[in-house]
């Protein structure tokens, strides 16, 4: 498996480089109103460079539905189109067997350089609360390279590459991760997704992991579905096996339920509202009994 994932990357990010260049996209109709039904309307095509939110006239699937990296398993699409911003502002709460309550807050902005290819710069602050910190936290870098779109009985591959640095207080050391994501629509509203990632871990993040006993390859994988409920509504179901990032303790089995709210343009600007609920499913004192994550994202 560690062979096909590399490999994936690989000839994904060559492609990528030599894609760069803006391309010309054929357009999806001649008309730019194109009216696809009582649910699924797609008030701007590809011509505005506006997200589109119905269904391709071309292939009859979709792209991009808001299932990014903020969730367990993330789609195949790019979420921004060339010339686009997506700014994003992120809440998580995790509580462990263990009795901690960990709360966190984060913000990234992406830009599209061409529709498949974006770049991602997040921030994290420190945990507050229990044991929570103080100061900077830490900074990463993500480029991710939609490689193909489905067609026919092909699904959609994606790719991206992510460098953590030690920009937080106590932190030393570089991360890097590879990982893959495909999307394959079973129908017109519903989509299977398979996801996984290796990453050489270095050094520590924070205070933390100065103990020593961070694991310095870590790799995880997952499989899920998500289903669009109307233009405005998707939810999904993702369940994710990935190893503990310390030695020592055994892998984490988690299930995760999403949910993705269109709600609306307004400020010149598209807004959306994710959840995602994760819950642990091997009672493990080292994975999280419950965690909920909320993010507000904002596109233009």
């Amino acid at each position: 498996m560690t062979i096909h994932l590399r490999t994936v990357v690989t000839g994904c990010f060559v492609a990528a480089v030599a894609g760069l260049a803006p391309a010309t996209r054929a357009q999806a109709h001649d008309d730019p109103q194109v009216e696809t039904g009582p649910d699924f309307q797609l008030s701007e095509t590809r011509q505005t460079g506006q997200r589109q939110r119905g269904p391709e006239l071309e292939h009859g699937t979709t792209d991009y539905r808001g299932v990014s990296a903020f969730f367990n398993v993330r789609e195949a699409y790019s979420n921004v189109r060339q010339g686009e911003w997506e700014l994003e502002f992120s809440f998580e709460w995790e509580t462990e067997s263990e009795g901690d309550d960990d709360f966190e807050m984060a913000q990234s902005v992406k830009y599209g350089f061409t529709d498949d290819f974006h770049i991602e710069l997040e921030i994290e602050q420190p945990g507050i609360g229990d044991g929570g910190g103080s100061g900077a936290g830490e900074s990463s870098l993500t480029l991710f390279y939609n490689c193909t779109k489905e067609q026919d009985r092909m699904p959609a591959v994606g790719s991206y590459i992510k460098g953590r640095f030690p920009t937080g207080d106590g932190s030393a050391g570089v991360d890097v991760t590879f990982g893959t994501a495909i999307t394959k629509s079973i129908t017109d509203d519903l989509r299977l997704h398979l996801g996984g990632f290796l990453t050489s871990a270095n050094g520590h993040i924070g205070e933390e992991d100065q103990d020593g006993q961070r694991r310095p390859f870590q790799w995880g994988a997952g499989l899920g579905f998500d289903y669009r409920v109307s233009g405005q509504t998707l939810v999904g179901l993702n369940y994710l096996n990935r190893v503990n990032h310390e030695r020592g303790h055994p892998n984490q089995n988690l299930l995760e339920l999403e949910l993705v709210q269109d709600i609306g343009r307004f400020g010149g600007a598209e807004h959306e509202i994710k959840v995602a609920a994760d819950f642990g499913l091997d009672g493990h004192e080292s994975t999280p009994n419950a965690a909920i994550r909320i993010q507000w994202a904002i596109e233009w």
